[in-house]
């Protein structure tokens, strides 16, 4: 009637019931966990440096915002982030410098609330710097501004500290809900 050959997913008496209990479940030896099938492997893997990424690319935001955006030939006049005299644009690079200085910190808080703050920051940053990228590559009276590497990185740099502050684990592995 049972066969001694038949391997199969069984479940275990623990004196209770028949149940699954993480720590002590040991019937599911078949199961193989790939990175192909976007399972847990995959989720766990891509989240792992998230914030250790988030906190580079964060810190190099820091650093771009010194760096030349755009250069104005007519004028000889080079745009930073911080320096931006002779034009109307103040210091574009204020609120990426502030909050990306913030999102360093945060991203080493194992706290829901770090995590939270973290998403809400990196949303207006790359708001921000949408806002910028557009208001200082705008050509004037048909002057168009050269744009420099720094201005072009800056933008998707954003973009990459916006999906690590979502993939980050700050605050949410299950040590911190149990």
């Amino acid at each position: 009637m049972f066969s001694s050959t038949n391997y199969g997913s069984v479940a275990e008496w623990l004196g209770r019931a028949l149940q699954k209990l993480l720590q002590r479940f040991e019937s599911a030896r078949d199961l193989q966990l790939s990175p192909g099938n976007g399972g847990f492997y995959f989720k766990t893997l891509r989240m792992k440096y998230a914030h250790v990424i988030g906190f580079l690319a964060s810190a190099a935001i820091v650093l771009l915002v010194f760096q030349p955006w755009i250069f104005i030939p007519s004028v000889q006049l080079t745009i930073s982030g911080w320096s931006a005299e002779g034009t109307d644009f103040g210091k574009p690079g204020l609120v990426p410098l502030v909050f990306s200085a913030i999102m360093c910190l945060l991203f080493w808080i194992p706290k829901v609330s770090a995590k939270v703050t973290t998403i809400i920051l990196a949303t207006l940053q790359l708001a921000w710097m949408m806002r910028n990228y557009i208001l200082l590559t705008t050509s004037y009276i048909g002057e168009v501004p050269e744009k420099q590497w720094a201005l072009i990185i800056l933008v998707p740099l954003t973009g990459v500290v916006l999906v690590m502050s979502l993939l980050s684990r700050n605050g949410t592995s299950m040590a911190d809900k149990g």
